[in-house]
């Protein structure tokens, strides 16, 4: 029984990086949305939407770019705002207005 928990534990502990929310890749540019789906951005993309003066109203969330400055937690910063519209141009391209 112990040996069966022992190799469940290891390998939790061997795919739980597989599964772990992914960070943008500087110096690219990120949609609100397009960060979304990558990872957990919402805390961050509200700071940076604060920090900027913005609104964090839904709109402003999903349709705002950022800038990734890279780093071990993904450190975003916000660029400006698109209004109803943000491209996803797909992976290793910057999203555009």
């Amino acid at each position: 029984m112990q040996l069966s928990t022992a190799l469940i534990s290891v390998g939790l502990l061997v795919t739980a990086p597989l599964i772990a929310a992914d960070n943008c890749n500087a110096p690219l540019d990120y949609c609100g949305s397009s960060l979304l789906k990558k990872g957990n951005y919402r805390d961050q993309i509200l700071q940076a939407l604060l920090v900027s003066g913005q609104s964090t109203d839904y709109n402003h969330i999903n349709y705002s770019l950022f800038n990734c400055l890279g780093g071990e937690g993904g450190a975003i910063k916000f660029i400006t705002f698109c209004g109803g519209s943000c491209k996803d141009n797909g992976q290793g391209k910057s999203d555009k207005c």
